[in-house]
């Protein structure tokens, strides 16, 4: 006989999971995460995910941190507030970029000036040699054709160009008088051009060494005027402030405009938010960074698959309980251990806020029981206690109790009898009342009977 071929479990609604697990027929069967390239795009994308969740969360925190620090300022007792100081660092920050980029010009001059004056100095040295070559030249050109040749010792003793003129008219007698003379003329005229290329460099290399002092002097007294608008940007905040006040100033806004890159931009534009707003993003923030925890947790350790949806509504689930957990907090109601830290008009622990907000992402349901809990409390509404499980089976207990039932336990708790045959045996959750009237019954301690775990699913 043929074997007869079993149809597959069609695969879960609700789209694509994160994990290619196909749900086994036994529910004892722990769910395992896929291993294959689902699991490897899943495990990429909870590291990208966990990545801009961290980088959003340090640049929030920072900003809290610096808020608080900033805000910390006082002067003669009064605390500046981080916008007013923005509003000072806009033209601080202006003013001071203006005077650094002119000391680095007036820098460049100053070097510039270095190398103008080693240029000049070497370019009247140059001309000295070359004026003694040339005035030794024509001494001794002198010396040979005075005495025939009246033109040529009419400028004897007379500058450059008058003597060297009267040589070059003279040339063609020179020629005929003295033939033997004709290179070294020459040779006399074209020193003298070298000559006037000397003279004119170094006048060349004078006029560039005075145009740069000219320079320095300008450069110098642009940054003595942006210097005194810098220090009048401080009396926008107190007029003659002290120095160390102005010194703590100072630092304040070369924290907030240290320089103009993004991530220094960034971290201003969270650090001059409004504080309350600036304290609930940073919630929001840690709110999802918990549950991103608690999912990356259950999907790498415990193998337990998740849509992508669920992992959405997950992290949106931590962001409203972490927000929640804070205003009821901040309320003074005792979700936590000291609510001090969070109330009144006392500066706000940034660290406490996250810590916070991170176990309440964590720990979504549980948090939420207690925020439910306190409500109801605070309302003076429901069971003044949680809902607890028989911590083992208490039916021989009860059956021990002379004249006592099942039967009749269900009659004083209003239920079935099958209901209160499952509430003996942990199966049914008690609520404080049945809690008690439970423990009447057996003679016992609520504590000792309950527990606060429910029990493990079959």
């Amino acid at each position: 006989m043929a074997p007869v071929a079993r149809a597959r479990p069609a695969p879960p609604a609700g789209g694509q999971t994160m994990s290619d697990v196909t749900p086994g027929a036994s529910s004892a069967a722990a769910p395992r995460a896929s291993t294959g390239w689902k699991g490897w795009m899943v495990s990429v994308f909870l590291v990208f995910a966990t990545i801009v969740l961290a980088a959003a969360c340090v640049f929030v925190l920072s900003a809290v941190v610096t808020q608080g620090r900033l805000s910390s300022i006082t002067i003669d007792g009064i605390n500046i507030s981080i916008r007013r100081l923005v509003a000072v660092g806009d033209q601080w920050a202006t003013t001071r970029d203006k005077i650094r980029d002119e000391l680095q010009l007036r820098n460049d001059a100053l070097n510039k000036r270095i190398q103008l004056a080693t240029r000049a100095t070497n370019a009247t040295a140059d001309l000295a040699d070359k004026n003694v070559h040339l005035t030794e030249m024509l001494r001794l050109l002198h010396r040979r054709v005075d005495a025939t040749e009246p033109a040529v010792a009419a400028v004897v003793g007379k500058d450059f160009a008058s003597q060297l003129g009267a040589v070059e008219e003279a040339k063609p007698q020179l020629h005929t008088d003295h033939p033997e003379l004709d290179g070294y003329v020459a040779e006399i005229l074209k020193v003298h051009q070298d000559y006037m290329q000397a003279e004119r460099t170094k006048d060349a290399a004078a006029a560039d060494l005075a145009a740069i002092e000219e320079a320095i002097r300008e450069w110098s007294d642009n940054i003595d005027g942006d210097t005194k608008n810098l220090n009048a940007t401080f009396d926008l905040i107190k007029v003659g402030m002290d120095p160390p006040s102005r010194q703590k100033v100072d630092n304040a806004l070369y924290e907030l405009f240290f320089n103009r890159q993004f991530t220094t931009q960034i971290t201003t534009s969270f650090v001059t938010m409004q504080p309350d707003n600036l304290t609930l993003l940073l919630v929001i923030l840690m709110g999802v960074l918990g549950s991103a925890l608690q999912i990356t947790h259950a999907y790498c350790v415990k193998k337990q698959p998740i849509t992508f949806g669920e992992y959405l509504v997950r992290i949106s689930l931590g962001a409203i309980t972490a927000l929640v957990m804070f205003i009821v907090a901040k309320a003074g109601v005792p979700v936590i251990t000291d609510t001090a830290r969070l109330g009144g008009d006392a500066p706000i622990n940034p660290y406490v806020v996250a810590f916070l907000a991170i176990i309440s992402g964590l720990l979504s349901e549980q948090a939420l029981a207690n925020v439910q809990q306190q409500g109801m409390r605070f309302l003076g509404q429901g069971p003044a206690g949680p809902d607890r499980w028989a911590r083992r089976d208490l039916t021989p207990e009860l059956a021990a109790q002379p004249g006592l039932s099942p039967a009749s336990l269900a009659d004083v708790l209003g239920v079935d009898e099958p209901t209160a045959a499952d509430m003996l045996k942990g199966a049914q959750k008690m609520n404080a009342d049945e809690q008690k009237l439970v423990a009447v019954y057996l003679r016992g301690e609520p504590r000792d009977l309950f527990t606060d775990i429910p029990p493990r699913s079959k």
